[in-house]
């Protein structure tokens, strides 16, 4: 399946967890969000688009229903 990206922007910080087992965020502001067909959803942001982290699905619809992440696109 070909990847489907969409501009979004991110109200409020978007919390998740590293690998490494260490918190991390996703900051406010514009990101992109690029989804392959599985259950995950990578969240690029940065002035060049130098992060990045890979979510799970239900993650960045409970982020969307709650208002805190708007789809631009």
């Amino acid at each position: 399946m070909t990847p489907t990206t969409h501009s979004a922007r991110l109200n409020t910080p978007l919390s998740y967890q590293k690998p490494d087992g260490t918190p991390g965020k996703v900051p406010s502001g514009a990101c992109l969000m690029e989804q392959a067909g599985d259950a995950s959803v990578d969240i690029i942001w940065g002035a060049s688009g130098q992060n990045s982290v890979t979510l799970g699905l239900d993650v960045v619809k409970a982020a969307a229903d709650a208002g805190h992440l708007v789809l631009l696109d």
